[in-house]
Parts: C-alpha cells; sequence; structure tokens
C-alpha cells in the first residue's frame, strides 16, 4: 500500500499544482482536516508560500459551495492547478455525491474532459462509486475494508491529500508505528495507552 500510495502521490503532483479540493464529510474528512490544523494553524494557507493548499468541502452549504466555484472560475487557469480528491467510505454520501457534481460541472465547463485526469476517487473496492469511477476511467485509491471512516486519516483518506500538500506522511507513518509499538508493550510505564 505505501509504495502504491506514494507512486499515485507523485504521479498527481505536478510544478503547477496550487490546489487540493478535498470533497468529503464527516471521518472521510475530519481526520486530514485535523492534521493539518494542528501541524499549520489555522492560517496555514497563508503562511505556507508555495504550497499546494487543500480546501475541504464538508458541508451541503449553498454559499460555501458557490464560493468554492467562483474561486475555482477566478483563480484556476488550467486542469493542473488543481485536484479533486473525492472521499466517500460507503460510496454513497448523498452530500459528497451532491458537492462534487457541482464543482464538476464548473470544471467540466471550463476544461472539458482534461479535468477527468485531475480527479482522485478515494473509496471502498466494489462500492457505487467504484464501480462507476472505474467504469469512467478514473484514478482509484482503496479504503481498506477493516478501517472506519473516522479512523481512516492515516489511510489513503488522510495520507493522500496531505503527500499532495507536501506534508511528512513518512513521518506520519514512522510515528504511527512508533505509538503501536509503545501501546503494546507489557511494561505499563512504557505504554501511554495503559497510563
Amino acid at each position: 500500500f505505501k509504495d502504491f500510495l506514494l507512486k499515485k502521490i507523485q504521479e498527481k503532483k505536478n510544478r503547477e499544482l496550487k490546489h487540493i479540493i478535498v470533497v468529503g464529510i464527516g471521518g472521510s474528512n475530519m481526520g486530514t482536516m485535523a492534521l493539518c490544523r494542528a501541524l499549520e494553524g489555522r492560517l496555514g494557507v497563508f503562511l505556507k508560500a508555495n504550497v499546494p493548499k487543500i480546501v475541504f468541502i464538508d458541508t451541503v452549504s449553498p454559499p460555501l459551495v458557490s464560493q468554492i466555484v467562483d474561486f475555482l472560475n477566478r483563480q484556476v487557469n488550467s486542469p493542473e492547478e488543481l485536484l479533486v480528491n473525492v472521499i466517500s467510505k460507503s460510496g454513497e454520501t448523498t452530500e459528497t455525491i451532491a458537492n462534487f457534481e457541482v464543482i464538476y460541472q464548473a470544471l467540466k465547463a471550463r476544461f472539458g474532459d482534461k479535468i477527468n485526469e485531475r480527479l482522485v476517487f478515494t473509496t471502498d473496492k466494489g462500492s457505487k462509486l467504484w464501480i462507476e469511477a472505474e467504469s469512467r476511467g478514473l484514478d482509484l485509491l482503496e479504503i481498506p475494508k477493516q478501517v472506519g471512516g473516522r479512523y481512516s486519516a492515516l489511510s489513503a483518506v488522510g495520507l493522500f491529500p496531505l503527500g499532495l500538500a507536501d506534508f511528512n506522511i513518512q513521518g506520519f507513518w514512522d510515528g504511527a508505528g512508533e505509538m503501536v509499538k509503545r501501546c503494546l508493550s507489557t511494561d505499563v510505564y512504557q505504554n501511554p495507552a495503559l497510563i
């Protein structure tokens, strides 16, 4: 999985990439958003120059979606400047699909079918979203069956957009591995979960 994910990040990342649009709701984006905020602060979008910025579309608020469409129409000059990552574990999350459709129609009107190369769908293998994306030849990332949405930040759900935005995902893997070891220790004083 790790090598595949790193390859997909390298494949989708380019010099022109400025904006990563994460379309998801609940567990499909909250962990990623929390990591961004914890590591960058609330103003990280302004403080990190020359690094792709992650924009989360996590609500069906018409004003928010309208503002994002307006931003994309005014600020994005080519498909290479953005990547849209649609995330739904079930592949049937109504809010996510609705938000994606609005964003997709706006981008398709500007860039035609070229925009399809800048879409990545992260979902359960075999979900309706998976089957639809696969039938259209679009990029897919699998959410492991045993990983629930709210626990998915260290899967492709979180690591793909974070890797595109230059976060140290190798450090996340290493830290998670170290915590697993520590939390499995039988030495009570070395095990933070037992403490």
